[in-house]
């Protein structure tokens, strides 16, 4: 069905290939579709889709960004000198951009100070993927709460994205300054998002829309279990429990550890995983450990969750989590952290188990109850499909946001109009 009314999208992120599904590499694909004309630039080009444009030539990376990178590392100022934005604005898809759609920007190569004066040319949008844009530079502040009050005496300088000394503060003021000059709209994917964006002095007053990302539901299906486990070497007898390996500070690795360590299904248990390879290798003499490793055939992914009784996500943060609606949509149950955005993902406990936030051993004694009750499971399994496909399909996040694109498109046009009515 053609669009009618064809937009011209810009799409910015760091890395075209990993991350289509959240980077808007999946939506400009999805909007070509339809007839939109969607540009994705980047500062890391891997594929070779001609939609997707560096930013910047060798010769001016050089010039815009390494030099300028220098200086951030020595006075730990980050994404505050770097003119890679000087390449996108200068670009014709830029300057017929119905809609400029920033993602993730917080690797240092985007100078955010220019934000303000990108938005007021175009009219524009910024995803947040986590809580960087309103904290000092840490991407999820864990137990700190400084982050409400202008940061500094930063208790971990180490997490991403790293300072050699304590600038938090500055770099608190530096956003909080740009954001109050910025023109644009700020898109948030879960209600645990919205919640601090909402708290954060950084970003009173801004424009904020809620929208979830969403997977193709006919992929990430329900299938026959048996033949995705023999296809895996797994027996009929075997538990299987799915987890994603990762040893990020906030995707909840020792916690998992110390689940599986206390762990009783009463069965002969699978351990399957996928992303890192060799993280609980050290498992072995109590578990058979399956690694898939990092997979990026989202069939191949839908076919591990099908080979899955639970799914356990022990992220203490997160902005969303994908993965886990992929193994709700396969009829899987999922078990996860309170205050994150997996209680409202999963409504509570409809599609699986809430358990206490960084209670290892409350988290196991969920694996250890639905191993021993498969009626449990198919409900809670049940209800995952269920919510995914009211809520979580991709179809219906493309519509959500070319709905937010509409709005700030008319918004910038009829302030435009107004001013130079006004002046």
């Amino acid at each position: 069905m053609m669009a009618i009314d064809p937009m011209n999208i810009v799409y910015v992120s760091v890395l075209d290939t990993i991350g289509r599904r959240f980077n808007g590499g999946d939506l400009m694909q999805h909007y070509n579709g339809l007839g939109h004309h969607c540009t994705q630039f980047v500062w890391d080009k891997k594929g070779n889709d001609p939609s997707v444009v560096l930013l910047g030539t060798p010769a001016v990376r050089w010039g815009l960004y390494y030099l300028p990178r220098a200086v951030e590392k020595m006075t730990s100022l980050q994404s505050r000198f770097s003119w890679t934005p000087l390449a996108l604005e200068h670009s014709r898809q830029f300057r017929n951009a119905d809609i400029v759609h920033y993602q993730l920007i917080n690797n240092n190569y985007f100078n955010i100070t220019m934000l303000p004066h990108l938005s007021r040319r175009r009219p524009s949008v910024w995803t947040l993927h986590d809580m960087w844009a309103f904290t000092g530079h840490c991407v999820f502040s864990h137990d700190c709460e400084r982050w409400l009050t202008g940061c500094g005496e930063c208790p971990d300088l180490t997490s991403f994205v790293p300072m050699t000394r304590d600038r938090t503060d500055t770099m608190w003021k530096v956003k909080q300054r740009m954001f109050s000059r910025w023109n644009g709209d700020i898109i948030v994917a879960s209600e645990w998002m919205r919640s601090r964006v909402q708290q954060s002095p950084v970003l009173s007053g801004q424009r904020v829309h809620y929208v979830p990302f969403g997977i193709d539901e006919r992929i990430f299906a329900p299938v026959d279990r048996q033949a995705a486990r023999t296809a895996l070497g797994i027996g009929e007898e075997a538990f299987v429990i799915g987890v994603r390996a990762s040893k990020q500070r906030y995707k909840g690795f020792p916690q998992l550890r110390e689940c599986l360590s206390n762990l009783d299904t009463g069965r002969p248990t699978v351990i399957l995983t996928f992303d890192k390879t060799g993280l609980l290798d050290d498992f072995n003499d109590r578990y058979t450990v399956i690694d898939a490793g990092w997979v990026d055939d989202q069939r191949r992914l839908s076919m591990l969750f099908n080979a899955m009784d639970v799914f356990i996500t022990p992220s203490t943060a997160e902005s969303f989590n994908l993965t886990a609606i992929e193994a709700m949509a396969c009829e899987v149950p999922v078990i996860a952290f309170s205050t994150t955005p997996m209680e409202d993902l999963v409504r509570k406990d409809r599609a699986g188990v809430i358990v206490p936030h960084k209670d290892a051993h409350a988290m196991a004694a969920a694996v250890s109850g639905l191993a021993r009750n498969e009626a449990r499971r198919r409900s809670l399994g049940s209800e995952g499909r269920s919510i995914v496909l009211q809520d979580y399909t991709f179809a219906l996040h493309a519509e959500r946001m070319m709905a937010v694109y509409h709005e700030v498109r008319e918004r910038f046009h009829r302030d435009r109009s107004g001013s130079r009515r006004g002046g």
